[in-house]
């Protein structure tokens, strides 16, 4: 990372939360060249990650995590 976008990133974490929401997707948005060919892939690869997890719990190699540990965790940041 060279020292601008450094700089930048640090700006953008200072911002609020909605401005910070509001700046990363604007910046993933103009990365998009084919929005619907994106959403395709996007869609596709979360087909294929929920897939992933689920046989991933099935065959035991990750165990699932209580919403409210998860929530709790959150909060604590």
């Amino acid at each position: 990372m060279n020292i601008r976008v450094s700089q930048l990133l640090a700006e953008a974490k200072n911002l609020p939360d909605a401005d910070r929401s509001l700046l990363a997707w604007a910046l993933l948005d103009s990365l998009e060249d084919d929005p619907a060919a994106d959403e395709t892939a996007t869609e596709q690869a979360w087909i294929a990650e929920s897939q992933r997890r689920s046989q991933d719990l099935q065959s035991g190699a990750t165990a699932a995590v209580p919403r409210e540990e998860v929530k709790a965790k959150i909060l604590a940041l």
